[in-house]
């Protein structure tokens, strides 16, 4: 009834791009910015990490408000079994008139609290989620990217029962009405469930990326600090090397002294 997106697919948008640029580092490591002295490579990683947390959060906000949305939809569907209830019990007869009116003000208030939750449910800024018939609500999940919910009128006009709801002159047809409600709403929930599982795989996938970011991060970090290194050590040894070099110029110059007077001698 409800399609649900893949969480592969939502997983591949959120990250397209990143590995490139993951794979481009061993290129940007001695590419160093030269105002903030910080390498290419550190950079991109910095950018991924922010971007990495920026859709954590947006994607952990779709989560709770799909939550919070099914967890309305559960209460209406409570109430929904209450009137069942009710109009099973009626049906069965023995009861009095004053015993089936006392349950049709029950019902009433019951369809009351059934419109209330439908028209004020508004998680995350989507109000109109258990309002709107046939329509959807994007839900931010990333820069760029949403992931869209279908919506449905769960007010007691919208399940169907707001008429026929005469528990004296037809608990036979109040009972049929609010069944068919039943399963309405049962199946809602379910596509809520599934949306909000795709979602809570691609916060895993977003938790493995995050991890594999601060790895790569601490690679490059182990690799600029051995190159700070080797520098250090060149420069240390340049003034060795200086004088490894005088000592050997002045040897030269001392063994061709020798072979000079080695041959006067010899002439």
């Amino acid at each position: 009834m409800y399609e649900i997106q893949e969480s592969s697919y939502i997983s591949n948008l959120i990250y397209s791009g990143m590995s490139s640029q993951i794979a481009s580092m061993p290129y940007q490591i001695l590419q160093n910015d030269e105002l903030t002295g910080i390498s290419s490579a550190e950079s991109t990683l910095r950018a991924a990490l922010a971007e990495n947390k920026e859709n954590q959060e947006d994607v952990d906000a779709a989560i709770s408000a799909l939550q919070t949305t099914d967890y309305a939809v559960d209460t209406i569907s409570e109430k929904l079994d209450r009137i069942k209830e009710i109009a099973t019990e009626v049906e069965a007869g023995g009861l009095t008139q004053e015993q089936i009116d006392d349950r049709q003000a029950e019902l009433e208030q019951l369809m009351d609290e059934i419109n209330d939750i439908a028209i004020t449910t508004s998680p995350g800024g989507n109000q109109y989620l258990l309002n709107t018939e046939g329509g959807t609500v994007s839900i931010s999940i990333g820069e760029g990217l949403s992931i869209n919910v279908d919506t449905i009128v769960m007010t007691t006009s919208g399940l169907g029962i707001n008429e026929n709801m005469d528990l004296s002159s037809d608990p036979a047809a109040v009972l049929a009405g609010v069944e068919a409600a039943i399963s309405k709403v049962s199946d809602y929930s379910t596509y809520l469930e599934g949306k909000v599982d795709t979602l809570k795989i691609t916060a895993q996938s977003l938790d493995a990326q995050r991890d594999n970011i601060v790895a790569a991060q601490s690679i490059v970090d182990s690799i600029e600090t051995a190159l700070d290194m080797v520098s250090s050590i060149g420069s240390a040894l340049e003034p060795l090397a200086e004088m490894l070099l005088m000592t050997q110029a002045n040897l030269n110059a001392e063994a061709i002294s020798d072979l000079l007077n080695y041959t006067e001698d010899e002439a």
